[in-house]
């Protein structure tokens, strides 16, 4: 497999990652209003969730940004 069909495979997965984090983090948002109440626990478990998709999504954007330096003849790059 050459790079840039890693490169695409490693971005489809990490697109999954950042909705499923993203996803999660706003459910916790909802049970901490709604549920669960706001305890410590809860709110660090929201917290750790949505930075994870924050992070996720910053280097699913670095790897995006790769990929299309790659192919850099592309009429419609990745986003």
């Amino acid at each position: 497999m050459d790079e840039k069909e890693q490169l695409r495979g490693r971005i489809g997965m990490l697109q999954i990652a950042y909705a499923v984090l993203f996803i999660g983090s706003l459910i916790m948002l909802a049970a901490n209003w709604f549920v669960l109440g706001h305890t410590t626990l809860t709110t660090t478990v929201w917290a750790v969730l949505l930075g994870g998709a924050v992070v996720t999504r910053l280097y699913r954007t670095s790897l995006v940004n790769r990929y299309n330096a790659l192919v850099s003849g592309a009429n419609a790059p990745m986003t």
